[in-house]
């Protein structure tokens, strides 16, 4: 049985299909939602790119090996690199991002740059500063952002259309490597955001205060369906019922929003027990807020990036595993 869990420095219960969870019984989350990003690959060589300039106007890039890279989004070449501007010092890169998370992805996607993320190579021990992007399509806390793609939807082990990034060496800088932190929406075959380390934004502005205090979402449940249901009939369920999907878990738990039932417990109940009450649902649960923000866990017996509890002793992915848990520090490498 996979069992997701919903933390919150609040508290933690489990999500619909421990064996513990009654029907009906309300789960509490919170209400900040930290940026939804989908799992990049944790060696981050599989989102930096290396280059070299070469003679009066050469120019050299060394991406990652997409064949070795096979999780997340992985930055590959969008076309041949030139060198422009005063003294020919600008790179003008073009990439892509290839998804490898195993779901569909909203595209474009984005690839973030910090001021950690730059290392000129040559000459070694230069400051980080000679590295500067000339181009963006927007900043975040001091960081470069790229839209990378189109408008649509990029399929698994497909690519994004190409973004030009130009990032300037400064003299005597010749060589430098720039790791991003590469991002997307992901989404199922059904066509609803994937939510797989956090969960969506919910209506704080509208809650309802039961008996003991405690504020419920009053336009907002989880549903979790019955075995089987195909993703015509939960579309169907959705439309019949006038639900806007926000999201759905790895396990099939989704998060909806509806028009307010009224301002008290009673007509939230009757509207819950009315989406209950129908032949595709197991169960529809309350959310209770909290003013912590919880996080999806998916760790058995998937991590929730395609990644099996045998990888963690056994094939290319066990490298991956000893990483995470930080085990080269333990043993002193």
């Amino acid at each position: 049985m996979t069992t997701l869990l919903l933390v919150s420095l609040a508290g933690v219960l489990c999500s619909a299909s421990c064996a513990s969870t009654e029907p009906g019984e309300p789960v509490t989350i919170g209400t900040q939602r930290p940026a939804l990003a989908p799992p990049v690959p944790t060696d981050s060589t599989c989102r930096s790119i290396t280059f070299t300039f070469v003679g009066s106007s050469g120019i050299n890039v060394t991406f990652p090996d997409r064949a070795a890279c096979t999780a997340g989004l992985v930055v590959i070449p969008g076309g041949a690199a030139t060198r422009n501007g005063s003294g020919k010092r600008n790179a003008n890169i073009p990439i892509r991002l290839l998804n490898r998370s195993g779901y569909s992805m909203q595209s474009p996607g984005t690839a973030v740059l910090a001021p950690s993320g730059r290392l000129i190579l040559d000459p070694a021990g230069e400051p980080t500063t000679d590295l500067v992007p000339q181009n963006s399509d927007s900043l975040r806390s001091g960081s470069w952002v790229w839209l990378v793609g189109a408008s649509g939807v990029v399929s698994p082990n497909d690519s994004t259309t190409s973004k030009t990034l130009v990032l300037r060496l400064s003299s005597p800088a010749l060589s430098a490597r720039a790791t991003f932190t590469v991002e997307s929406q992901l989404i199922t075959p059904g066509g609803w955001p994937l939510l797989l380390t956090t969960l969506p934004a919910l209506d704080a502005t509208k809650v309802v205060v039961d008996a003991n205090g405690d504020e419920a979402f009053r336009v907002n449940a989880s549903i979790t369906f019955n075995a089987g249901v195909s993703d015509a009939a939960k579309s169907a369920y959705f439309a019949r019922n006038s639900l806007t999907v926000l999201g759905v878990t790895s396990v099939g738990r989704f998060f909806v929003r509806f028009a307010d039932p009224g301002s008290t417990l009673m007509a939230l109940n009757a509207r819950l027990s009315q989406l209950q009450n129908q032949p595709e649902v197991l169960r529809v649960v309350i959310l209770y807020r909290t003013g912590m923000p919880p996080q999806i866990d998916a760790r058995f017996p998937s991590d929730g990036v395609g990644l099996r509890r045998s990888d963690w002793t056994s094939g290319a992915s066990s490298l991956w595993a000893m990483r995470e848990i930080r085990a080269p520090l333990g043993m002193g490498l």
